[in-house]
């Protein structure tokens, strides 16, 4: 069998689309990836082994019409041209969209060569490209319990893959690796902060004018702050660090080692992107979601009240990123072990440890039919 997955522009679309590829190629199918020059697919696909083509693709802004709308609209044309040619090349059995301004050129292109697309939702609210391309789709894989009412009778709750590191995921067992691995000390309530792959600047910013009040804390705090935010947020730790202080405050910039990271965390301060919140039902981390506040269809908050229903976080939302509320809310989870073991339960009900293997099985159905 041969694939083509399309998707990408952040991690959180280009995650699932791994990990069904790794599935698949342990299967025997031959995968090629599309995506942008410009985002993580770009470094991430080839560095897992993948073939990968570029198409020059923008998403869309807010409101209708606008100037960056119309460009929007004339690189979707040219990149579905772009696609067109990639596909009839590689002449796949299959095209698999997850999602993202990314995906909708080779969906568009399967739909002109007859050929079956499946696509993944990974939120819990779908975006713009989905629903576009779901009209031609043979199936909908989605991610969260209800998502299945915006696609109608071929749409399966199948979870949202995450890759495999996390699904055999063993925290005792990793926990003094990822200690070592960012120099923290065993014992010590510990929070993780982060923002995507990219980072986040509010979540930055409240995380180092709060480091005042930790200052005498005996918690330590492992802060992903983005390549480019790193020296930033470095650079204020170090303005604030004291020769007497308690609190251990690492700064990283990016890391490739997330399991590690989970593994000695306790808590979670992070956005609410459906990868993350994919990620800490497999580890069963208990977290403060801080939903980015300007997607265009709100699907990061929609994704924090669907864990936050189950129990398995709280939610700050951006406006809320005071320092005081920041500290006492952390500060409230990380002295309340029996808390963190109720969330813990919660987002790990979420949990889809098979999801990969339940939408490659769509994938091969769209083929066999």
């Amino acid at each position: 069998m041969r694939v083509v997955i399309a998707g990408g522009g952040t991690t959180g679309h280009l995650a699932p689309g791994l990990a069904v590829a790794d599935l698949l190629r342990s299967q025997g199918a031959e995968v090629l990836f599309i995506g942008t020059p410009n985002g993580p697919e770009a470094r991430l696909v080839p560095k897992a082994g993948y073939e990968f083509k570029a198409v020059s693709v923008i998403g869309r802004g807010p409101g209708k019409f606008t100037l960056r709308n119309a460009r929007a609209i004339g690189k979707l044309s040219t990149a579905t041209v772009r696609s067109l040619g990639i596909i009839r090349k590689f002449k796949p059995d299959v095209v698999v969209g997850t999602g993202g301004y990314v995906s909708l050129p080779a969906a568009a292109a399967s739909r002109l060569c007859g050929l079956p697309l499946v696509l993944h939702e990974q939120n819990s609210v779908p975006g713009m490209a989905n629903r576009v391309a779901s009209r031609f789709a043979r199936s909908v894989g989605v991610s969260f319990p209800g998502t299945e009412r915006f696609f109608g009778p071929g749409a399966v709750l199948v979870g949202n893959p995450v890759r495999r590191s996390l699904t055999q995921f063993d925290r005792e067992a990793l926990r003094p690796a990822g200690l070592a691995e960012f120099g923290l000390e065993p014992g010590r309530p510990t929070l993780l902060v982060f923002g995507g792959s990219q980072g986040a600047r509010s979540i930055n910013d409240a995380l180092t004018a709060s480091y005042d009040r930790w200052r005498s804390s005996r918690i330590q705090v492992l802060h992903l702050a983005g390549p480019r935010n790193f020296d930033a947020v470095r650079s204020a730790v170090e303005a604030s660090r004291e020769p007497t202080d308690v609190l251990i405050y690492r700064v990283v910039g990016y890391t490739d080692s997330m399991e590690l990271a989970y593994a000695c965390s306790d808590l979670a301060l992070c956005r609410s992107g459906a990868s993350t919140i994919a990620e800490l039902a497999a580890v069963g981390l208990p977290s403060v979601l801080v939903p980015l506040p300007v997607s265009l269809d709100d699907d990061q908050r929609k994704n924090a009240e669907a864990v936050v229903e189950v129990g398995g976080a709280r939610m700050l939302l951006d406006i809320e990123l005071d320092p005081q509320v920041v500290v006492e809310v952390v500060e409230g989870l990380l002295n309340e072990p029996s808390a963190r073991l109720e969330m813990a339960a919660g987002v790990r009900s979420l949990a889809r440890p098979d999801a990969a293997r339940r939408f490659a099985e769509l994938v091969e159905a769209a083929v066999d039919r």
